[in-house]
């Protein structure tokens, strides 16, 4: 009997060879080309699919028409001018307006008289010159420090006595030589001009008609009057408040003085009187070694100046360009603001003219104008048209049967024999390892039988 790979055996589709090279000269990570697309595919011949594009035709000769669906559909229709409402026109109520308040009637004015002023007497000046010394001088005691010995020797460098020139090494190492220009290779960039006229005329040019257009509507500006009455800009605050007469409070806050004594100042404290001064001895001052001369005397030759020739050196001449002498000539400061503005006449603002305020007659009754002319009205309700959602309680139980629990049978998954290739008591044995990966194992006779009723049902199923 010919012997199978796992891929072959499995029914379940779970099971599958490891597709890895196993012999020795094509071993590697990269996994087989073998797969069951690769087995199994058919290449099929496709034909060219033709496109749904219409083919473009040229357009006839001729004049083109220039109608199109708007123009033959559309219809005028009269437009009627909108209805705008008019406001209705203020009319000013009889009678004069009262101008009391509360707080003018009940308001009852107190005299208070006025604060007086804290201020405090000048502080006594102290005459005479201050006799004294400060802890700083008793205590310091200034040491007497050696002067500094300088040990360097004295430069020996003088200023030359010729001028620097300026001239760098590579100023003067470098020759320029003169390269005349190369032709260049680039086309000219001129436009191609043509005698013949351009023809501009278009579909538009050539198939417009002009209609004459009816004339523009024009509102009609209102011309402002002046009103003969003029404006009342007094408000009531303006007009009936003044102020109220009377004293200025007082104030309730005692007076506060400053306490003078002429009894000397008592400067004893708790620590003068306390204090004993123990002797203190002097810190350990740590002295450093003193300075010891090495013997020899210190040369100051150095490889730069043993090394070091003086060149002559001259002064670099400059590569810039001359300037070139502008021409200056008279500044013309016009401007076409300075030409086109005309200045306006202002007129001075007005000032409004406050009037003095005239305290009403009659007393305050004690009712403002809102309590007086207000009325109370009731307040209805708007009555909600919103249905009335109600719920039905039901103790049944729920119905959760469907159709998938009614009719649902379960069956039996048949064991994949690909599960007892490991096992030893198994109806499989191991032939061979082939190099792309794939094991192959033997079906004893005994077992065939069986494999082939599993096979049957996964089929069915």
């Amino acid at each position: 009997m010919a012997s199978k790979c796992v891929c072959q055996i499995c029914t379940c589709g779970r099971h599958y060879c490891k597709h890895l090279p196993t012999s020795f000269m094509g071993k590697g990570e990269k996994p087989c080309r073998l797969t069951e697309y690769n087995a199994k595919f058919k290449e099929h011949k496709l034909n060219k699919v033709e496109p749904f594009r219409p083919e473009i035709k040229p357009l006839p000769e001729g004049k083109m028409e220039n109608k199109t669906v708007q123009r033959v559909d559309f219809q005028p229709y009269t437009v009627e001018k909108p209805w705008v409402r008019q406001l209705e026109v203020w009319k000013k109520p009889p009678g004069n307006m009262e101008g009391l308040t509360s707080y003018k009637k009940e308001f009852t004015g107190k005299h208070i008289s006025p604060p007086l002023a804290i201020r405090h007497d000048a502080m006594p000046s102290v005459s005479g010159k201050f006799q004294g010394e400060p802890t700083y001088k008793s205590d310091y005691k200034k040491w007497d420090a050696s002067p500094m010995v300088k040990f360097s020797q004295p430069s020996t460098w003088r200023p030359p006595s010729q001028k620097l020139d300026g001239e760098s090494t590579f100023s003067r190492d470098f020759r320029y030589s003169y390269e005349p220009p190369r032709k260049s290779l680039k086309p000219a960039n001129a436009a191609h001009t043509s005698d013949a006229p351009l023809d501009d005329k278009t579909g538009y040019r050539t198939s417009y008609i002009e209609y004459p257009l009816p004339p523009k509507y024009q509102k009609e500006k209102e011309q402002y009057s002046v009103p003969q009455v003029p404006l009342d800009d007094l408000t009531t605050f303006k007009r009936d408040f003044q102020g109220q007469g009377g004293p200025r409070m007082q104030s309730c806050r005692p007076e506060v003085k400053a306490m003078a004594s002429g009894d000397p100042f008592q400067d004893m404290t708790t620590f003068k009187n306390d204090f004993k001064a123990w002797p203190i001895e002097k810190p350990y001052c740590h002295l450093p070694d003193q300075y010891m001369k090495p013997p020899g005397k210190l040369e100051h030759d150095t490889t730069h100046k043993l090394a070091y020739r003086e060149f002559p050196i001259k002064r670099t001449q400059g590569f810039r360009p001359a300037s070139a002498n502008k021409q200056v000539g008279n500044f013309d400061g016009k401007t076409n603001y300075s030409i086109d503005f005309k200045p306006w006449e202002v007129s001075p603002m007005k000032v409004s003219v406050r009037h003095h305020y005239v305290p009403p007659v009659n007393p305050f009754k004690g009712i403002s104008t809102q309590k007086a002319h207000f009325v109370e009205h009731p307040i209805n309700v708007a009555k909600s048209y919103r249905p009335q959602v109600t719920y039905e309680s039901n103790n049944a139980p729920l119905e959760d049967k469907t159709m998938y629990r009614r009719e649902f049978t379960p069956k039996e998954v048949p064991l994949c024999p690909a599960t007892l290739l490991e096992n030893d008591a198994g109806p499989f044995s191991f032939e061979k390892e082939a190099d792309n990966g794939h094991r192959f194992y033997n079906l004893t006779n005994k077992h065939l039988s069986q494999l082939t009723v599993n096979r049957q049902q996964v089929a069915v199923a």
